[in-house]
């Protein structure tokens, strides 16, 4: 990036709210990215940041910043909030939000895959499923411009959950130690997406930035509430 690019109105998106750490940049059509491994993002999410916006540019040049809100790491979702909040104040930065729910809905419901599943299955559903902690998961269902309240769950709980659900299902997500869907539910039944499209794509992230606009949520984390309390 050897020029300024501020009259391009730079649109900054993160996703800290799990590992990879993954930043994305976009200035007019173009749009690069970092993606960064390990445990600690409060420690490299400027380094990476910086990166990304050049010596010509800095963080006060960012018009627009975007940030995934959850369900994740408690300290992952904090760095993101913390930095929307700062350049939304200090530098009246428009800022938006969407939870990983949202990203992975967004990415199977545009795929080819999805399109020939719901072709034959008129009332499919896109059940998203993330692997929260032992045994225990996120799941979110979508259909259409709707969507059904996001849960936490134990495995056991969650198959009986699925079970329940009487439209034809398309998975999206992944089950531990990033183990495919379909073993995991071991069913053929379902419709299942792509491993490649099971991860949050810098793309996306550009792409729903630019379609969100700041809300009452915007700011409000989505943690999610462990199974072991909802009893």
């Amino acid at each position: 990036m050897a020029k300024k690019i501020t009259d391009k109105k730079i649109t900054l998106a993160l996703d800290s709210s799990n590992s990879p750490l993954t930043v994305a940049i976009s200035f007019g059509k173009e749009i690069a990215s970092i993606k960064k491994n390990g445990v600690k993002q409060e420690q490299f999410v400027f380094n990476v940041m910086d990166k990304l916006l050049g010596k010509k540019n800095n963080i006060t040049d960012i018009k627009k910043f975007f940030f995934l809100k959850g369900p994740g790491k408690f300290t992952g979702i904090r760095i993101g909030l913390t930095i929307a909040s700062i350049l939304k104040e200090l530098n009246k930065t428009e800022v938006s939000s969407a939870t990983v729910f949202d990203v992975l809905y967004y990415q199977a419901k545009y795929s080819k895959d999805f399109a020939s599943f719901a072709d034959k299955n008129k009332t499919a559903k896109i059940a998203v499923v993330l692997h929260a902690f032992r045994d225990e998961y996120f799941l979110q269902t979508f259909s259409g411009k709707t969507c059904d309240k996001p849960i936490w769950a134990s495995e056991e709980d969650l198959k009986k959950h699925i079970k329940k659900i009487k439209n034809p299902l398309y998975f999206i997500g992944f089950a531990k130690d990033n183990g495919s869907l379909k073993d995991f539910l071991s069913s053929k039944k379902y419709g299942y997406a792509k491993k490649s499209l099971c991860v949050v794509k810098p793309e996306t992230l550009i792409a729903l930035a630019k379609i969100t606009k700041f809300d009452k949520n915007t700011l409000q984390p989505l943690y999610l509430k462990p199974a072991n309390f909802e009893k």
